[in-house]
This record gives structure tokens, C-alpha cells and sequence, in this order.
């Protein structure tokens, strides 16, 4: 996996804010990435240099177990690994803000930072970390939360179309963590954001791949999915014509049928038929990381919908039937701790997510 230097610290703190000149620069709060770059530094020196930004090192990692496990589990890494892919929230300081303040930042102050993507992109990553702090100082437990946040679903989704790896990355932890303080109360307002992150799954700069991937797996873990997303899902399975695309609409849905396996709620039943178009499509798709991926699909959904098996058994070609056969035995034969250990791409199991 390609290393890249760490973000060691947002740049954002509570307090009042004040403001340095620089030659030739506009003056900008203290604490935006900005105002710490001396003259003649660049600014991914100043982002990525702990002494030139002068800033220090703290760790969340005790203080939000929960969703660093998660990303940990997310993209196959330890702990301790120092991969570069990881949406782990180590380097973020959970920011407590009162509900009024709650509401000029979501409506206020963070959207002028990120209406555009030709904003300094520092800045931009400042604001992303700062809404990340706040959310994980509590913000998301105030009841005007999500009627303030989705004031931000256009820049969200505009900064996760950027091409710079750190702003995606930092736009896809905030998402991340959202998703996780809300549950599933975010799954109405999920949709455009993970179809704009899908988007970025298929681009070939591995930090925005992986990070994307990481964001949408954690947000249907934690907030599940709803209709239309479920067929939208299907539909990058049945028509999308680029593989990686269709392997991580596969996995995603994987996801969602295991995520109710494991709740023993009933939500694929309103979506049963959706799901099982897009597993009898992928199991005969023409490569083979999708076939296995719809082969699970069958798998689940049978174990989920038992009536389903008689209708696979006739519709399915005789060489897909067997193999699906095969992959339900070694289901029916695995112990209960790894059922839910279907390995997806990257190395992950599923299961620790959860």
C-alpha cells in the first residue's frame, strides 16, 4: 500500500479566533492550516510537518475506541499499523459546542469554507477536521443536528469529488463518523453522499479508492439502506459496465444482508426482489471477484429466505448451481463466530465491523 505522510492534527480549536497577517496573503483565523505557513513554506509542508505547523501530537484512540476499530477492521489494519488509508480519528480532537453554537457552524461558518472546491484546499481539510471534532465532541446528540447538517450535503458532496487525496479522505472520516454518532436516523439523508462516493471507488489514486470504500461500508453499517439506494446498488451490479464499480456495489450489498443476519431485522424483505436480481446477475457476471460476491449474495439471501433455494435451483446454469451449493455447505459447516467472515476486497472481515 502506497504510504503518505500522516495529517498530525486538526487545526481547529474552540475559543475566539484570531488572525495573522502575511505578506501578500489574506489574513486568515490562527487556527486554519494557512495562517501557520511561514513565508516561501508550501502548504502540504505546513499540513503535514508537526514543527513547521507547530502544533502538537494528541490520540483519540482511548477516547473513540468504537469507530477507530472500525476503520481499522474496515481496511484490514492493526491497530498500531501506520498505512496511510486508514479513516482513523487518532489526530482529531473532539471539539463541545452548545446547540446554538452547533447551528453556526453547520449553517454558517463550515459552508463558506466549503462551497467551492476552489477554496485553498488546507482550509478546506480544516473544515472537514473541525466538523469531525465537532461531531465526536457530541454535537450529533443535539435534536437540531441533522436538520442543520444537511446544510452541507451539497459542499460535502462537491468535496468529495475533489481530486486531492487529503480532502477526500478527510470528507469521508466526517462522513464516517456522522453516520456513526446518528445510527440509523442518517440512512434518510445517506443516499447522495454514497452515490457521489462511489464515484471516487473507481478512481486509480489509492488513498481516495480505499477511503471512499472504507466511508460507504461504515455508513451502511451503521445506518443501513433504504430503497432507493438498494437499487441503485442493483443497478451498478446489472449494468455498470466498469468491474470495480460492480464488485463494490456486490460487497455492499453483501454487506447489508449481513448486517441484517446478524440483527435478525427484517429489512431485505421489502427489498428481497432487488437483492436477489442483483445476486442471480452477479453470480454469472464475467469476472470472477463478482461471481464469488454474487454466489454469497445466494448464500445469504438463502439463508435469510429459505423459500428462495427452489427458485435458484431452477433458474441458475447447472455450473453456478453447483458452486453455490458448494459455498452453502461450507456456510452450513463453519462454526457460528465466522460466519459472518466473507473476506472483501482489501483484506477485511466484516464481521469486526460490527
Amino acid at each position: 500500500m502506497t504510504s503518505v505522510s500522516r495529517l498530525k492534527k486538526p487545526f481547529g480549536a474552540s475559543g475566539g479566533k484570531k488572525t495573522k497577517q502575511h505578506s501578500g496573503r489574506p489574513s486568515l483565523p490562527l487556527d486554519s492550516p494557512s495562517a501557520h505557513m511561514a513565508d516561501g513554506d508550501s502548504m502540504s509542508d505546513t499540513l503535514l510537518s508537526p514543527s513547521k505547523a507547530s502544533v502538537g501530537r494528541s490520540s483519540l484512540r482511548s477516547r473513540s475506541p468504537s469507530i477507530f476499530r472500525s476503520y481499522s477492521a474496515a481496511s484490514g489494519l492493526s491497530d498500531g499499523s501506520a498505512a496511510e488509508a486508514a479513516l482513523a480519528v487518532e489526530d482529531v480532537e473532539p471539539i463541545k459546542l452548545s446547540p446554538s453554537e452547533v447551528t453556526m457552524e453547520l449553517t454558517e461558518r463550515l459552508p463558506l469554507r466549503l462551497e467551492s472546491t476552489e477554496m485553498p484546499w488546507g482550509d478546506r481539510v480544516y473544515a472537514l477536521q473541525r466538523l469531525t471534532s465537532i461531531v465526536l465532541g457530541g454535537a450529533a446528540s443535539h435534536k437540531d443536528f441533522l436538520s442543520s447538517f444537511i446544510a452541507l450535503k451539497h459542499a460535502l458532496c462537491a468535496q468529495i469529488m475533489d481530486r486531492r487525496s487529503a480532502v477526500v479522505k478527510e470528507v469521508s472520516r466526517a462522513l464516517a463518523a456522522v453516520a456513526e454518532a446518528v445510527g440509523p436516523a442518517f440512512e434518510p439523508y445517506a443516499d447522495p453522499f454514497v452515490l457521489a462516493l462511489m464515484r471516487q471507488n473507481v478512481v486509480t489514486i489509492q488513498v481516495i479508492a480505499e477511503s471512499t470504500a472504507n466511508c460507504i461500508r461504515l455508513i451502511l453499517l451503521h445506518s443501513g439502506a433504504g430503497r432507493a439506494l438498494v437499487h441503485r446498488l442493483r443497478d451498478a451490479v446489472k449494468e455498470n459496465a466498469h468491474p470495480t464499480t460492480r464488485i463494490r456495489a456486490v460487497e455492499y450489498l453483501q454487506l447489508l444482508l449481513e448486517r441484517e443476519l446478524e440483527r435478525r431485522d427484517d429489512a431485505s424483505h421489502s427489498f428481497k426482489s432487488s437483492f436477489e436480481k442483483a445476486a442471480c446477475k452477479a453470480a454469472s457476471d464475467s469476472v470472477a471477484e463478482v461471481r464469488r460476491g454474487g454466489r454469497r449474495l445466494l448464500v445469504l439471501l438463502a439463508e435469510l429466505h429459505p423459500q428462495l433455494v427452489s427458485k435458484f435451483e431452477n433458474n441458475l446454469d447447472s455450473a453456478t448451481l453447483r458452486a453455490f451449493k458448494e459455498d452453502q455447505v461450507h456456510w452450513h459447516s463453519t462454526a457460528d463466530e465466522h460466519r459472518f467472515d466473507f473476506v472483501l476486497p482489501g483484506g477485511a472481515s466484516l464481521r469486526e465491523c460490527f
